[in-house]
């Protein structure tokens, strides 16, 4: 059996390593490293991600597997140390179950709109995600955070998204901690990122690992056309036979652009996503006065930054960055279209850093001696009420067709590097039952 896997990132990987020995696999990707967006980039003595890549498991199975790649002293575990700047403060996450580091004001518009909505008792499944917001904490604790954090994360209004995305990924404290967190300090380790793991020098090394056991990939090789009726595909100007095809691509533009043959354009211009330009930094010293030591990361629900979120690989790892230097990234959500003019927009840049410096972040007249942009064109997948129909239809459309496509992109979902890895293996197992 012939299986080609388009594709090297962590889905695409471990379903190549899955069916090594049982299959005959080859491996089509399009860069010249292994990873997709899993993958650190070095410049200087420094080594950044493609921002913040963390593992957190609940997969006891994939947690080992993961861990029996990496000596004892390579892979990190951390508590998170995350916070939340607002107004000059810096709140501890989730902003939710802190709302006794508030300013009074601020604090008593929370705590009252949370009362009124136990007193009013709606319904939590009202609708759209913003409607859950308001139906679970309220007018204040959504006007404050919630609303403005997740308007610029998606770069969409909540009011067109529904919940059926959130799962693990939206903390919800009950009615006791919310206001037991109002009253006094709250518990911080909540989430399902409290604890996580790490690769030393960097997240790169987890898809550099999974790539030594997948077999044959066929680097710089983009996949411009797949034929389902002659089980063929075209591959940097060359023809591949396959008998099943793993589709870990974005679903989109394969639907789109790459399959052939029945018209998927319909249901693929239904897909809608964001993009990132993620911004890292390095530079000589610490991190600015106004961080907490130790900060892994924080967030910037205000609309006077264009970042939404900050984080310090250098307070994660001591490989990341030279002795005696700091790191940081930087993620701003755009509209796909809006991504090139703003990579190539210097003065954004320079904005940005004096912005981290006025607010504390950075040191004042940082020593930056090291900067890397990374365009990011896929980021998250926003769901809306089109996105379920239309990637079921292309789903099983393609699976008819020997396709099976999955993956943060290729299943256009939102998901973890845990759920990439153990999605690859369920498309193994596909294969082989096929």
């Amino acid at each position: 059996m012939k299986v080609a896997v388009i594709g090297a990132g962590l889905t695409g990987l471990t379903a190549a390593a899955a069916l090594k020995g049982k299959a005959q696999v080859e491996v089509f990707e399009k860069n010249k490293v292994a990873g997709g967006l899993c993958a650190t980039v070095v410049k200087n003595g420094y080594r950044f991600d493609y921002t913040g890549h963390f593992l957190h498991f609940k997969n006891e199975d994939i947690k080992k597997r993961v861990q029996g790649l990496f000596d004892k002293d390579e892979l990190l575990c951390r508590e998170r140390k995350s916070g939340i700047y607002f107004k000059g403060h810096f709140i501890p996450y989730p902003f939710q179950s802190h709302i006794h580091y508030l300013p009074e004001r601020e604090r008593k518009e929370c705590l009252t709109g949370f009362l009124k909505v136990l007193r009013d008792s709606r319904a939590e499944d009202s609708g759209s995600f913003y409607d859950w917001m308001l139906s679970r904490f309220g007018r204040g604790v959504t006007d404050y955070f919630m609303l403005p954090y997740n308007l610029k994360l998606w770069t969409v209004h909540p009011s067109e998204m529904t919940t059926s995305w959130m799962g693990r990924f939206v903390p919800r404290p009950e009615a006791e901690e919310l206001i037991a967190g109002a009253l006094s300090r709250g518990k911080e380790k909540e989430g399902y990122n409290a604890l996580y793991y790490y690769p030393r020098r960097g997240i790169g090394e987890l898809a550099s690992r999974l790539a030594e056991q997948a077999g044959e990939i066929r680097y710089g090789c983009r996949v411009e056309k797949v034929f389902p009726e002659d089980k063929v595909l075209i591959g940097g100007g060359k023809k591949y036979e396959y008998d099943i095809l793993i589709n870990t691509s974005p679903l989109k533009s394969f639907a789109a652009d790459v399959f052939s043959g029945e018209d998927l354009k319909e249901d693929a211009a239904l897909l809608r996503h964001s993009s990132l330009l993620n911004i890292n930094l390095g530079w000589k010293g610490s991190t600015g006065p106004a961080v907490p030591e130790g900060t892994h990361w924080l967030y910037f629900p205000s609309e006077e930054y264009d970042f939404y979120r900050v984080g310090f690989p250098s307070n994660i790892s001591d490989s990341v960055a030279p002795e005696g230097r700091s790191s940081c990234y930087l993620e701003i959500s755009c509209r796909p279209d809006e991504l090139q003019k703003l990579a190539g927009d210097r003065d954004l840049i320079e904005k940005t850093v004096k912005k981290l410096e006025d607010a504390g972040v950075l040191p004042v007249s940082a020593d930056i001696e090291t900067e890397v942009v990374l365009p990011i064109e896929y980021s998250y997948v926003i769901y809306d009420r089109k996105r379920d129909g239309a990637v079921s239809r292309i789903l099983d459309f393609l699976e008819d067709r020997s396709v099976l496509s999955g993956g943060r992109y290729g299943k256009w979902e939102y998901s973890t590097m845990e759920d990439a890895i153990e999605t690859g293996e369920q498309l193994a197992e596909k294969c082989l039952k096929k």
